[in-house]
């Protein structure tokens, strides 16, 4: 068995220290960004390589129209073009429509999930009227026209960033808040897949395009395996 060496010089680009706690943490694909949000509903945007704080203020700001409302923070994370192309490169999409001219960071709230771009500062949003009266929680994208909205009452959403409406629902597995969700692909050939895991210990990977599990498994509280059914290719 090797022995690492204790002794490695460990050098960080840049230490932060937030007034409050650090509830959510995002960075950027490509380029040296990172953003957070603290316990007091904070959020900044930092360079890191510039080591400069380039957007800090509270959620409440977001919405517009009452500054003095709480916007509590579920999740947050950086999207646009540059990162949906290292992603999924090669993969057509509609140039034209107007989320891929965006330099977004996503929030999603309790009420809506908000795109914040950080560069020109406008602001478009998903109601949840849009997403059928559904509660976001959190968003991964599943390809470069596409992106899953996970939901508090296991429903994932797939929502088209062109035509900026639903249009799938994948759904019978997951009955309660769905927290983490990851888009892979294995070859170039091949299907994408979305891995859903929720709150009541359940995991899934699903083909988004046919609305199928293609694997999953739930977990007891005490860790024991309840339940595996695995991929068949």
């Amino acid at each position: 068995m090797s022995i690492l060496n204790k002794n490695l010089d460990t050098h960080f680009f840049l230490e932060l220290k937030s007034p409050n706690k650090v509830k959510i943490f995002d960075y950027h694909l490509t380029k040296p960004l990172i953003a957070y949000v603290n316990v007091n509903n904070v959020l900044a945007i930092w360079d890191w390589e510039r080591k400069t704080c380039l957007k800090c203020f509270s959620t409440a700001a977001i919405e517009s129209k009452d500054l003095s409302k709480t916007v509590t923070v579920k999740s947050i994370k950086f999207l646009d073009k540059d990162i949906l192309n290292a992603l999924f490169p090669g993969e057509p999409f509609d140039s034209e429509a107007p989320f891929y001219a965006g330099t977004w960071l996503i929030v999603v709230a309790e009420s809506k999930i908000y795109f914040y771009d950080y560069v020109s500062e406008k602001n478009e949003t998903i109601s949840i009227s849009q997403l059928d009266g559904k509660q976001p929680r959190c968003v991964e994208p599943v390809d470069m026209k596409h992106l899953a909205v996970g939901c508090t009452d296991g429903y994932v959403k797939n929502f088209d960033l062109g035509a900026w409406a639903t249009v799938k629902t994948l759904k019978g597995f997951h009955h309660k808040t769905v927290y983490n969700m990851m888009g892979y692909k294995q070859g170039d050939n091949s299907k994408n897949r979305l891995v859903v895991s929720g709150s009541d210990g359940t995991l899934a990977c699903w083909n988004v395009e046919g609305e199928e599990i293609l694997f999953k498994f739930g977990m007891l509280k005490s860790g024991k395996q309840v339940e595996i059914i695995m991929e068949k290719e």
